[in-house]
């Protein structure tokens, strides 16, 4: 799993690497920022289309800037690749209450993201920074109840 990258050039040449080594599956995933643009700028559509022709055999995000701009993204993927999807988002961007750092995003509203995302076909759907073993429960309890 190559996951977080910022620039679609360093996963490109991160899965070219492996590509070289092995035949493993390779789940390449990109973190964004709020408009869904990877930070040096590449939008999904691009580089969704990238990671495919470089040979990564699941493409997806994981991090930014929560469930919301996880699934914006993750639905313009869908219109540039026939591989696989994943969508492992944080629990929304950290703000720092009386010396603690804590994330907004309740594991019921992580659930209700992650049945969206296998509604649009992903299959790996999991979580980044700020999850919690609850928020983890609540997604595969919500993703294994039929739609």
């Amino acid at each position: 799993m190559l996951e977080t990258f910022r620039s679609v050039d360093e996963i490109s040449a991160a899965i070219r690497a492996v590509r070289a080594e092995c035949d493993l599956t390779i789940v390449a995933q990109m973190t964004t920022n709020a408009s869904g643009d990877t930070p040096d700028g590449v939008r999904p559509e691009s580089f969704g289309r990238r990671l495919d022709e470089e040979g990564a055999s699941m493409v997806g995000m994981n991090c930014g800037s929560g469930p919301a701009t996880t699934l914006e993204t993750v639905e313009w993927l869908h219109t540039t690749t026939t591989l696989p999807l994943a969508a492992q988002p944080n629990a929304g961007l950290p703000r720092h209450v009386e010396g603690r750092t804590m994330y907004m995003s309740s594991p019921d509203f992580m659930a209700s993201y992650a049945r969206r995302y296998v509604r649009l076909g992903v299959r790996l759907v999991g979580g980044c920074c700020g999850t919690t073993p609850k928020h983890i429960r609540e997604v595969a309890s919500a993703v294994s109840q039929p739609a």
